[in-house]
């Protein structure tokens, strides 16, 4: 091959060289540019479709969204109770060490801003498998004159209820309030001087499993 040919390979072969290397570089830029703008939607929406899973289980339509991002006084929530009793170490007061268990559900129905029905049932246990028992908040009946309303942070209720151990009414008329927080997770207290501070002075911890509209039949 003459020297004149040889460069003229050379250069034929820079051309298609310089060609291939700008067409990459390209689709490079242009995967780039697409994965960048699409990240964000595609975490939206993951994190709306956890958040409808993990709200309810049914519905999950336009219906849903205004109903859950808009005040009301009728809905029907359901939810599990997970939770630990905590006593004081006495070696260090600064620390706490679990000394029950608590598991169980529970229920609330609203109707025109009243609460007509709240509930729950649950295994309190010692954790070192002893002194197992169930108890149950019953014939709760609220005390608050202004309409319950729910929105988008939750809501606050009060009453009376009776609470059984083993379906027994052990504790008659107690003061009880149910806190259902950013509609994931709920909190129940007692006066606990009139159950013998029986959970230690500390709330019972649930989650939300579902809420619901509720409408009354006609």
């Amino acid at each position: 091959m003459s020297l004149r040919n040889l460069r003229k390979y050379l250069n034929v072969c820079e051309v298609k060289f310089s060609f291939s290397f700008c067409y990459s570089l390209a689709f490079i830029i242009m995967l780039i540019v697409f994965v960048s703008g699409t990240a964000p939607d595609s975490q939206n929406y993951i994190k709306q479709v956890y958040a409808t899973e993990n709200r309810t289980s049914s519905e999950t339509g336009p219906a849903l969204v205004f109903f859950l991002t808009n005040p009301t006084g009728n809905f029907n929530a359901t939810g599990s109770i997970s939770s630990l009793v905590m006593v004081s170490n006495n070696n260090n007061n600064r620390t706490a060490d679990p000394q029950y268990i608590l598991s169980g559900d529970w229920n609330v129905l609203a109707s025109n801003g009243n609460i007509t029905d709240f509930s729950a049932n649950f295994t309190m246990v010692s954790i070192n498998g002893t002194d197992r028992h169930m108890h149950s908040i019953t014939n709760f009946s609220s005390n608050v004159v202004a309409p319950l309303i729910l929105d988008i942070h939750g809501t606050t209720f009060t009453g009376e209820s009776d609470i059984t151990t083993d379906g027994n009414v052990t504790w008659h008329a107690i003061q009880t309030t149910g806190t259902i927080a950013r509609q994931d997770t709920i909190e129940i207290t007692f006066n606990h001087e009139n159950v013998n501070n029986h959970f230690q002075n500390q709330p019972i911890y649930g989650v939300v499993s579902s809420i619901q509209e509720y409408k009354e039949a006609t």
